[in-house]
């Protein structure tokens, strides 16, 4: 199927160098890519759509959605971010969650590992397999659906090609490459082909965001340097069905496998029954065509009997890993993110989840930006720290994945003494326990922290986290219902929280709601956390919603103090700790 623009987007009438005012340009942000990285930063924009009229357009070269699977993890920070953007509850209906794996190494050489090491750090317990087109479909449909909400209340209304309004309409625009760009003095100007006609126009827009993959053209328009390696190794994918002998100790529902006894190995489950096959090729294969019958013989060597049913997807592919050096040009108008950004093994399942990751920190900013809240010095700080932050999580990511994807595709008597090393009695006793307590912590991405962040600021004595972290998610109950900092966090705006355990504690929240007052035009909840059993019902401003801690010892380890005021981002990370009268100055850097 095809979509057009929801504006008409006017071509330009010469190579105009004057500055122009934002009322003249076709749009606020054009993204280049319609991959679920993307479509997160469409849905960022789309979801403040009923406050501010954010005037984005997604483009993308290929004819429609994707129909593949390509990446098959959601993390748990990716499933709280689907939270608070309204989605989890499809998405945890649509997938399943991975609960074990599996894996053998030999006669007698057998381990197998519980998911689901984070109980009590997240709603959200374990990874969900959900592949990639169905990320796309869900993040897709609530563009449409923001975009439809908008239009029904008045303030736009989609125009497709025909110019009638349809819930269909939305700005996502396929069978549109970007071809090229060129920054102007205060704005972009885009250069989009439409790869069927192959007709070119070009769009102005306050801000370029490259979501276009590992060959984007914008990262080549910015000239940034993508240093990194290419592996060695060749591997196929087949996705299929898989015919296997009963009784069998192994692919149980919700379970994955791999084998390390000849070479890597890996079964992953889909919701519908079938599978995920991924091998390494043998030197002598590399280069050639795949076949059924090369990943059958594979298949023949596992320790039970598999016969491979109804191939819908077979193909080889060699990885790179690989990250720019910044992730925007010197003045913050033009940015990648996602593939374009960094690729990488997929060890772990980090690659999605980290792109869709870095447009939920860029999107609030842009919008901040875009709104007019932060002047002309909080924009540039705003928006040169969604690199600061997201760089130094890219680069680490780059180490950890490389790491690990060299140890389980090593060859050779490499590949022989890991394996004798993880079946050993040191191993299953001592380093499986600790990979099985760490692995799950750092795949969940809910321990990435921007505490060295310009936008991270303050601090409170005895707290157990930092300005900078995730927000902990702890329970709470309000008038005998249950609840949890996350329903509190819900929704595109910043939130206001006062822990306290007296009226003292509350007695300069009114100081504190003037100071944040311009954060009212992104949104602001304001929130008391009362504990040790403090009713903060009557002392609390009318716009102030109380909740009570519902486990105070949990509270306690959780977060560690018993007063203090903390701002959280949009994104849920924190911004500011420390005490209410030290707000303002806070507030004022971010909005000038």
């Amino acid at each position: 199927f095809r979509q057009r623009p929801a504006r008409a987007l006017r071509a330009s009438t010469g190579d105009n160098e004057r500055a122009m005012a934002a009322t003249d340009l076709d749009l606020d942000v054009l993204i280049a890519g319609a991959g679920p990285t993307g479509l997160m930063l469409a849905n960022e924009m789309a979801r403040r759509s009923s406050t501010s009229a954010i005037r984005y357009q997604v483009v993308d070269a290929a004819p429609g959605p994707s129909t593949h699977t390509k990446a098959m993890a959601v993390q748990v920070r990716t499933l709280e971010v689907y939270d608070d953007l309204g989605l989890v509850d499809k998405a945890l209906e649509e997938g399943f969650k991975m609960n074990k794996f599996s894996v053998y190494g030999g006669e007698g050489k057998q381990l197998s590992a519980e998911l689901g090491a984070l109980n009590g750090l997240s709603p959200y317990p374990t990874m969900l397999v959900y592949p990639q087109f169905q990320n796309e479909a869900l993040l897709l449909e609530s563009i449409r659906q923001n975009h439809w909400d908008t239009a029904k209340g008045g303030r736009r209304r989609a125009r497709g090609r025909g110019g009638k309004g349809s819930q269909q309409d939305a700005p996502i625009t396929y069978h549109t490459k970007l071809v090229g760009f060129e920054k102007k003095a205060d704005h972009v100007e885009a250069r989009l082909q439409d790869t069927e006609t192959m007709q070119t126009r070009v769009v102005r827009t306050k801000f370029l965001v490259g979501c276009d993959g590992a060959h984007s053209a914008v990262r080549h328009g910015l000239n940034l340097g993508f240093g990194g390696k290419k592996y060695p190794q060749e591997f196929v994918l087949l996705d299929c069905e898989l015919e296997k002998e009963e009784p069998c100790d192994f692919l149980k529902p919700g379970e994955a496998f791999a084998s390390m006894e000849h070479a890597m190995f890996v079964i992953f489950p889909y919701k519908d029954g079938s599978y995920r096959l991924i091998m390494s090729r043998a030197a002598d294969k590399e280069g050639a065509e795949p076949t059924l019958d090369e990943v059958q013989a594979s298949c023949d060597l596992l320790p039970f009997k598999l016969q491979i049913k109804a191939p819908r997807w077979l193909t080889q592919f060699s990885l790179h890993a690989r990250s720019v050096d910044q992730y925007s040009d010197s003045d913050h108008r033009v940015f990648v993110a996602g593939d374009a950004a960094h690729i990488h093994s997929p060890v772990g399942g980090q690659g999605m989840n980290t792109g869709l990751q870095d447009s939920y920190n860029l999107g609030w900013k842009l919008a901040m930006v875009i709104n007019g809240t932060a002047g002309p010095k909080a924009s540039a700080m705003l928006l040169s720290s969604y690199n600061d932050e997201r760089h130094r999580v890219g680069k680490k990511l780059l180490e950890r994945t490389d790491n690990g994807f060299s140890v389980v595709t090593a060859r050779g008597w490499t590949f022989r003494i890991m394996r004798s090393l993880i079946f050993s009695f040191l191993g299953k006793r001592l380093l499986i326990p600790m990979f099985m307590t760490a692995v799950p912590k750092w795949v969940s991405q809910i321990f990435i922290t921007y505490r060295r962040s310009k936008i991270s600021v303050g601090h409170l004595p005895r707290a157990t986290f930092k300005a900078g972290d995730r927000l902990p998610f702890v329970k709470l109950t309000k008038g005998g219902d249950e609840f949890s900092t996350f329903d509190i966090l819900r929704g595109p705006h910043f939130t206001l929280l006062f822990v306290a355990r007296s009226e003292e504690d509350l007695q300069d929240v009114p100081a504190a709601l003037e100071s944040s007052e311009p954060l009212q035009r992104e949104g602001l909840t304001c929130a008391v956390l009362a504990v040790d059993g403090f009713d903060g019902s009557s002392s609390a401003p009318d716009t102030v919603q109380v909740y009570s801690v519902a486990d105070a010892p949990a509270f306690a380890k959780t977060f560690g103090i018993l007063s203090g005021t903390i701002l959280v981002r949009p994104d849920n990370y924190v911004g500011f700790m420390g005490n209410a009268n030290d707000l303002g100055s806070y507030v004022k850097m971010l909005t000038n």
